[in-house]
């Protein structure tokens, strides 16, 4: 495995995410998926301190997450194992802000939810930040 593979593998796992995401949108939109889920007042707000501290939490971690790994992945001596251990890791990073988009969108259609839309639009924003190119992954693995 080399840079440019690890590249396309995570430029799949980017457009994969997105894809999944769209697809629950087409689901809710076309009825397949129900809406408007009545949930009680405590039970959502419950749901909604959660999404929103996990996206406090998460969305700062993707991003700035693997800086603090890449010490270890560089520690390692074989760069077959050290490219493997940053795919690894880089996957974790896009999937945390894939989660929160997944959740967000789910709490936005299944209950109605703006903080649902807020929390969605945030890790979108946060995603397209993130899409993965080759000079990023060099200059991750060549600190």
């Amino acid at each position: 495995m080399d840079i440019k593979d690890i590249v396309k593998k995570l430029r799949l796992v980017h457009i994969a995410e997105y894809i999944s995401v769209a697809l629950i949108v087409i689901f809710f939109e076309l009825g397949i998926l129900p809406k408007g889920a009545t949930l009680e007042s405590s039970t959502l707000y419950v749901v909604h301190t959660v999404l929103v501290l996990l996206t406090l939490a998460l969305i700062p971690l993707s991003i700035t997450g693997i800086k603090r790994v890449t010490e270890h992945i560089l520690s390692i001596e074989d760069q077959t194992e050290q490219y493997t251990a940053y795919w690894k890791w880089a996957v974790l990073r896009l999937g945390a802000c894939s989660a929160i988009l997944l959740a967000s969108t789910i709490l936005y259609y299944a209950a109605g939810s703006q903080i649902g839309m807020y929390c969605a639009i945030i890790s979108f924003v946060c995603m397209l930040y993130k899409f993965p190119t080759e000079y990023s992954v060099e200059k991750d693995l060549e600190q």
